[in-house]
Order: C-alpha cells, then structure tokens, then sequence
C-alpha cells in the first residue's frame, strides 16, 4: 500500500494572563486526496482558538473552537466516502474538578460539530475515585446527538453508562 505524503506547516501561541491561558494555532496542511477528487491534491487550513481559567479552587474550564477550511472543495466532497464540508466547525467545552483532597475527580466533557451542531454532537460526564495510589474506580454516562455526516451520523442511539477500573503501576 502506497500512501500520498503530507507537508504540514503550524504554529501555536500561548498567553497566560493570571488565572487565564489564551491559546491559539494555526496549521496548513497540503497533499490531501479525496476519493471525489481523484486527479487533484488540495489543502486545508486548521484554526484554533481556546480558552482555559483556572481561577476557582480545584477547578479547570477550557473552551475550544475550531474552523478546518478546504482549499478547492466541491460540493460532491459531501457524499461518501469523504464527507467533508468545505468549513467545518468544531466546539469543546471542559470542566473538570476535583473533591475530598483530589481522590474525587469529575469531568464534564461536551463537543459538538457544525455551526448550529448539525453534525452531532457528544456529552461524557464522568467520576473517578482515586482509592489509593494506582488503583482508581469510576463510571459514567456518554450521550450523542447523531449528525448528518459521519460519524455521528450512525451515533444518535447509541449512548452509554459505564463503570472501570484502572491501576497504574
């Protein structure tokens, strides 16, 4: 199997300013081959602009929002296998703290995609209970909202509850 070469060019930038992190990066990516395209490589350009505060006592909040912008997309890149919009947008949201002196973790975390969560989105609410060092037990519940494209599109009935167990050594 042959796969085609990628160059990707980034960058990043980070700037605290007390309790808040604003971040930022920027990727362009070239080489990509779409299944609707086939005689033509084209390029996308990744944009990120994030949010974290971690100003409240065993608290952490981040906010992500990210644009990919398709050079050269035509509208039959829509239908499979490739699925893609020519801008498509992606929103995270992240709040996690912790309870009884950090053995007690809970995270709430939700993405959505699209501008109006057109294609679907996802919400993870979990709890982890250190019981000592190396052995931690939790559970949740995971929630989807199907979308119209991949791979949420086949997501919208399939939620979850779950329970683990982890030991680190």
């Amino acid at each position: 199997t042959q796969h085609s070469r990628l160059t990707m060019l980034g960058s990043t930038a980070n700037l605290a300013l007390g309790n808040w992190l604003l971040r930022g990066e920027v990727a362009w990516i070239d080489g990509l081959e779409y299944f609707h395209l086939p005689d033509r490589k084209t390029q996308r350009v990744d944009v990120l602009v994030g949010v974290d505060y971690s100003g409240f006592t065993d608290t952490f909040i981040a906010f992500d929002l990210v644009n990919r912008w398709v050079d050269g997309w035509e509208s039959s890149l829509l239908d499979a296998p490739d699925f893609t919009r020519r801008n498509s947008l992606e929103v995270a949201f992240r709040i996690q703290r912790d309870f009884l002196q950090d053995t007690l973790h809970v995270a709430l975390l939700a993405v959505g995609f699209g501008r109006n969560l057109e294609d679907g989105s996802a919400v993870r609410l979990g709890v982890d209970y250190d019981l000592r060092d190396g052995l931690s037990i939790g559970g949740g519940i995971l929630l989807y909202q199907a979308g119209d494209l991949p791979p949420l599109s086949a997501y919208g009935r399939n939620d979850r509850v779950y329970l683990q167990a982890k030991y680190s050594f």
